[in-house]
């Protein structure tokens, strides 16, 4: 995001409450004045950097718009300000998002391996997925595939329209739950790796 074009507004510094700046975030978001939306979240993360709502519309709006300089940058900072183990698994998580993201490959691989452990499956998503493209781009098929397969399995029989999805969960990114979009990627890469190792293409989609 190019803060030198957001002009300072003391105004947000007067909302208050966490809630505020969230009704605020989403009214501005329904005017679709995504520079002012920007603005909002980020005087809101300055005046609570361990509110998680505040924090989660952050990252899903820089994610959304591919900021994955500033992912990084607003996840390490809100990473010293919380003491919660899955958030914080959470923060490593969307850090190596955004090195993925910028092909900082190393990187990636190093916040991903803080972000799984204890997290659970519901974090484990995303991560495992991004860690296995990794795995792929460095050569490692063995490696990748075996996290693929193991997505597979724990999410094939989870499949939900992702209107439900949003309906239910709020962050698919964050759901025990995935869409088909996000399956299909997952089958696509199984069988993608199983094509380079020489393994018979097995995996589909069946709904």
């Amino acid at each position: 995001m190019d803060y030198s074009n957001i002009d300072y507004d003391s105004t947000f510094d007067i909302i208050g409450l966490p809630e505020n700046y969230i009704n605020k975030y989403e009214n501005l978001r329904i005017q679709n004045n995504i520079k002012a939306a920007f603005l909002c979240l980020f005087h809101a993360i300055k005046a609570f950097p361990s509110n998680y709502e505040i924090s989660s519309k952050l990252f899903n709006f820089l994610y959304e718009f591919k900021e994955y300089k500033d992912l990084i940058k607003f996840s390490s900072f809100v990473l010293v300000n919380i003491q919660n183990q899955v958030r914080i698994q959470q923060c490593y998580g969307n850090i190596g998002i955004g090195n993925y993201f910028l092909n900082n490959y190393k990187e990636a691989l190093e916040n991903f391996e803080k972000a799984k452990g204890s997290s659970g499956i519901s974090t484990e998503m995303p991560i495992t997925y991004y860690q296995a493209i990794c795995y792929e781009k460095y050569g490692e098929y063995e490696k990748a595939l075996e996290l693929l397969t193991e997505l597979y399995n724990n999410y094939s029989n989870t499949i939900m329209e992702v209107d439900e999805l949003n309906n239910s969960r709020g962050f698919i990114a964050y759901s025990h739950c995935i869409d088909n979009e996000t399956m299909t990627m997952i089958t696509e890469a199984m069988n993608r790796i199983r094509t380079l190792l020489n393994k018979d293409v097995i995996y589909e989609i069946t709904i």
